[in-house]
């Protein structure tokens, strides 16, 4: 998923709530699906109309936004000096099929569990009320 932007955006603290946009966008479509991926893509699009691609693949398969979101921060300030930017872009690959509750659990990150249900909860909220009916701090501009 990607978005181009109206003007070219430089700050980083413009372009973390669209990475935190496309990260939910990116995660629900692969809820529904019952996918995920290991590979986490960051497309940049420079104002000179240069396209930069970052990668990072991640230990195990998922589909939170949570973690969509935190592989692609760094890459992303990594190349803020790159910028203006026009567009921005987050993927994931090497898609596989996974149960409903297959995030499982990470030892390095203890609160991952607490995180997958508050977002399978927000899931719910959204596909009973409409997707503005519950966002995050971090999506506001």
């Amino acid at each position: 998923n990607e978005t181009t932007f109206g003007r070219d955006l430089a700050a980083f603290d413009d372009l973390k709530p669209i990475l935190w946009d496309l990260a939910g966008t990116v995660s629900a479509r692969l809820r529904a699906g019952l996918l995920s991926g290991r590979p986490i893509t960051l497309k940049l699009k420079r104002a000179d109309h240069r396209v930069l691609t970052r990668r990072q693949t991640l230990g195990a398969a998922t589909r939170m936004a949570d973690t969509l979101y935190r592989t692609g921060l760094p890459l992303l300030q990594r190349e803020m000096a790159a910028g203006p930017f026009r567009l921005l872009g987050l993927g994931v690959s090497d898609i596989v099929h996974s149960p409903a509750d297959s995030e499982g659990p990470d030892l390095l990150d203890p609160h991952q569990s607490r995180r997958f249900a508050a977002e399978t909860a927000a899931d719910a909220i959204r596909n009973r009320f409409g997707a503005g009916a519950i966002i995050l701090g971090r999506s506001l501009r």
